[in-house]
């Protein structure tokens, strides 16, 4: 087993309190539930962040197209993506 380590976020009451339902029905801690997630949004985003390098590379679509692909993609993500803003592919 890897080596874990402990971090302190300040999150919302809604928030904490969905957790607390979803920790409940999974019978599973808090901590691992957002253990989990954590886990899960650092490898979806070194997914991300390696397609924008392969389509950098690849320069199969334009610039303007890549980025309108991030704004739909922006647009029908998890709710995540209100929270965050996707970065736009910018010319190198």
């Amino acid at each position: 087993m890897s080596e874990t380590t402990t971090i302190t976020i300040r999150i919302q009451r809604e928030t904490r309190d969905q957790l607390d339902n979803i920790a409940r029905g999974a019978r599973r801690s808090k901590s691992f539930i957002a253990a989990e997630l954590l886990t899960s949004f650092v490898q979806d985003q070194a997914r991300y962040e390696a397609k924008i390098a392969a389509a950098r590379q690849s320069r199969l679509l334009s610039t303007v197209e890549v980025n309108q692909m991030f704004k739909e993609l922006e647009s029908i993500a998890s709710p995540l993506a209100g929270k965050r803003k996707i970065r736009s592919v910018r010319n190198r």
